[in-house]
């Protein structure tokens, strides 16, 4: 039986929803799986022995066809009281919600390491005389507490560490005169906009380091590691036991928040972790009208930075130490 899944989703989404391709394969050994997905994301499906790329010219028995995080204001607020009632669900749980709730068939997570196998060519050495970081200045979709650290604020970072640490753009930007206002400077290698997915599994492979926000980048970095590799991730409000669930050996994951339960329930989870920022970006920047009662609407002018209220509690130095503490380590 050859069973289609259409993933109509972004690059995290597809790398989460690996983990269920590989999960459902077990648990519906007598189907064929294929997979088709946004033409730039189809080398996450390459060379799999769980699952296919597609193929226009068979039959398909079972098409599963669905857009993750596509759900109205009532689906938000079922699957917002779901994760209320069960504490234990995470970030990467949801993809198995959504599947349960649109095609009423429920698997199990079992996976907790991304399902994405990488060629001998993704694994040869870049040459590096120092520690290798990969540092994505804004995520694909900037306007996030959770994935919007401030572009001048990890300038600093990068020029506090350039002796001592390789640093190497990468990830998709949309140049921003509020945001993102030219190019990250002192880097060993600038690839904002300039790698395939291919590519960039390389990258990943061979980091020590990798500092991003909540985004694709972050997902893809939880891939196979046969060396130690660090994930620094500032995750604003997240509730930090919610946020992840993958187990990849030799990854290390360092995960900055400043959230509690209370709060994230009350400011996030109450408007499905709003887009803190769409207000500023929307609005007039000169003349904001805050709403007190919602921090989510108050942002941060910090170092030149316009930050979430959350994402501008975590600080510089905050970051530096992690980075301090893995190179120590790496000693």
């Amino acid at each position: 039986m050859n069973t289609l899944f259409i993933l109509r989703c972004p690059l995290g989404d597809c790398v989460i929803t690996s983990c269920l391709l590989k999960d459902y394969k077990e648990q519906y050994p007598n189907e064929t799986l294929y997979v088709l997905s946004n033409e730039h994301f189809m080398d996450l499906f390459k060379n799999n022995t769980y699952f296919n790329i597609y193929d226009k010219n068979l039959k398909y028995d079972k098409i599963y066809d669905y857009e993750l995080h596509a759900f109205d204001t009532g689906e938000q607020s079922v699957l917002k009281n779901h994760l209320l009632s069960i504490g234990e669900m995470t970030l990467q749980d949801t993809p198995y919600f959504y599947f349960k709730r649109i095609f009423n068939v429920s698997i199990t997570h079992n996976t907790k390491i991304p399902c994405i196998n990488l060629v001998d060519e993704q694994k040869e050495k870049i040459n590096s005389d120092k520690p290798i970081c990969l540092i994505n200045p804004i995520g694909i979709f900037f306007n996030f507490d959770c994935r919007y650290f401030g572009f001048h604020r990890m300038q600093q970072i990068v020029n506090d560490f350039k002796d001592k640490i390789n640093f190497i753009a990468i990830g998709n930007c949309t140049y921003n005169q509020l945001l993102q206002p030219t190019k990250l400077q002192n880097l060993y290698m600038d690839l904002i906009n300039k790698t395939t997915v291919f590519e960039l599994l390389k990258y990943i492979y061979n980091a020590d380091i990798v500092f991003t926000g909540e985004s694709g980048i972050w997902h893809i970095s939880n891939i196979q590691s046969d060396k130690p590799r660090h994930i620094i991730i500032p995750m604003g409000a997240r509730y930090l036991e919610r946020s992840n669930s993958y187990s990849t050996p030799n990854v290390v994951i360092h995960m900055l928040t400043n959230a509690n339960t209370e709060y994230y329930q009350q400011h996030c989870l109450d408007k499905y972790e709003v887009n803190c920022l769409r207000y500023t970006l929307l609005s007039n920047i000169n003349n904001l009208k805050l709403d007190d009662d919602n921090p989510c609407k108050r942002p941060v002018l910090l170092n030149g930075d316009l930050l979430s209220h959350c994402m501008a509690n975590i600080s510089i130095e905050q970051v530096e130490n992690e980075i301090n503490s893995i190179l120590f380590e790496m000693k």
